[in-house]
């Protein structure tokens, strides 16, 4: 229950959808219906940095790590790109409490009374909950925007379906790629993928809805193909630039576990 309740809080983060992806399939599964190269067309329009300042998204989700499954419910709240807090609900009970910003989380688990904290680092990330993504990354792919800016990507191509490929070489010797909707200019499937070329991670969004003049995905599935992680999250409502007046960071009651990661 414990691990599980740790997933189930970062991992709501990401709206997804898709059948696990083989790691040893060749490139890209998003470039494989027949790839042509073109001249990019993507735009700044994926970043959306300018237009999405808060967002206050709720949501129900099921987690699967290995054979064991979980339903659960969240409030997420995002402060720019500076900081977020998320509170876990199972059958409408609070189980969990997050706070994560640039630097560090604190996780607390409040089904069986302990905390874990550390810097927000892709590996502490991957330790706790099977994902590995940093503050940043996760911020970005929940708010449906590029890790890094579009200039940084290079054109693969497009799609039979007509998504635009793009790819990233990262400075962790990781590579990712996204495929985005090029009337949109949505991001519409995200891979991250080893030098070795092992898939660690696949995320789909579909069913998009607009928000304030914004396209959102309403569903969303995300995998993690090492770890045996898989999780569905359908957005129930999402609310943006709306002014957010209570504290992110929540308080510790006395006498609770803590563990703390480096």
């Amino acid at each position: 229950m414990k691990t599980l309740l740790i997933s189930i809080m970062f991992i709501i983060l990401l709206p997804l959808q898709t059948p696990a992806q083989d790691s040893a399939s060749s490139a890209i599964a998003i470039v494989n219906d027949d790839v042509h190269t073109h001249t990019p067309t993507h735009s700044g329009k994926m970043l959306r940095r300018d237009l999405v300042r808060t967002m206050i998204v709720k949501a129900s989700m099921n987690v699967q790590l290995n054979d064991f499954q979980q339903s659960a419910s969240a409030v997420i709240r995002i402060a720019d790109r500076d900081s977020l807090a998320m509170d876990i609900m199972a059958f409408g009970i609070p189980v969990a409490k997050l706070y994560m910003n640039k630097t560090k989380f604190m996780f607390m688990d409040l089904f069986n009374g302990r905390l874990v904290e550390g810097p927000a680092t892709a590996a502490n990330m991957a330790n706790v909950t099977n994902i590995p993504l940093s503050f940043d990354d996760f911020i970005c792919l929940l708010r449906c925007e590029s890790p890094f800016p579009a200039s940084a990507y290079s054109s693969e191509g497009t799609t039979k379906s007509g998504n635009e490929v793009l790819r990233f070489d990262r400075p962790d010797s990781n590579r990712e790629f996204i495929a985005i909707n090029i009337q949109d200019s949505t991001i519409k499937q995200y891979q991250r993928k080893d030098k070795d070329g092992t898939l660690l991670m696949n995320i789909t969004y579909t069913d998009a809805m607009n928000i304030d003049s914004q396209l959102f995905p309403k569903k969303a599935q995300v995998q993690a193909p090492v770890s045996q992680f898989t999780m569905s999250v359908e957005n129930k409502e999402i609310i943006i630039n709306s002014i957010l007046k209570e504290p992110f960071i929540f308080k510790i009651p006395q006498g609770i576990e803590k563990q703390q990661l480096n």
